[in-house]
């Protein structure tokens, strides 16, 4: 997973003591930093556009469901969940402007793309924080395999591939204001 400005790689790392994410300088000088050991299935997915963050999957081992995480990249490092539950939460992406986080869920018992607001604002409630309401974007559909796509970066446009059960292969699909899917 390359960094905003190209000059690190984060990388998730298995070993004999458990996995890891770390990170690398991309002209491969120097050692490898360590962000983060766990005994969990670690998988870096998305770095925030500003570099502060760096989004995770992993499994939960008591509900054995995909969870995605956020590792502050300095200070603390302290892991947060971001989304987790009864379903799974897959991969997922940052807006360009980093106000937006777009996932994957089958939280409607059905795989479908969410949107919802990244840090603006968070609340801690329950000894946890608590992001604004996600929402489900292209609702009505049971995506086989959906990806969160990327946004243009004057965040206008969406790029998703999408296919539902009924078809044998994904479709490219560019979605021109996506932020009036929000109002339906």
């Amino acid at each position: 997973m390359w960094s905003p400005d190209g000059k690190q790689v984060a990388y998730s790392l298995s070993s004999s003591s458990g996995w890891k994410i770390l990170t690398r300088t991309a002209d491969g000088t120097g050692s490898p930093q360590e962000l983060m050991s766990t005994q969990s299935t670690v998988h870096p997915v998305a770095w925030s556009p500003d570099g502060k963050f760096l989004a995770y999957n992993t499994i939960n081992p008591a509900s054995k469901k995909f969870e995605i995480w956020l590792l502050p990249v300095s200070g603390d490092r302290k892991p947060f969940v971001f989304q987790k539950g009864d379903a799974n939460f897959l991969t997922m992406t940052f807006s360009s402007d980093g106000r937006w986080l777009v996932y994957v869920s089958n939280e409607s018992s059905r795989s479908e793309v969410y949107v919802t607001p990244f840090l603006v604002p968070i609340i801690e409630k329950n000894n946890g924080l608590e992001f604004g309401q996600s929402r489900v974007l292209f609702g009505g559909h049971n995506f086989s395999d959906a990806n969160a796509g990327a946004f243009s970066s004057d965040f206008k446009k969406m790029l998703v591939s999408l296919s539902t059960k009924a078809e044998s292969a994904n479709s490219l699909v560019m979605v021109n204001n996506w932020r009036s899917e929000l109002a339906k």
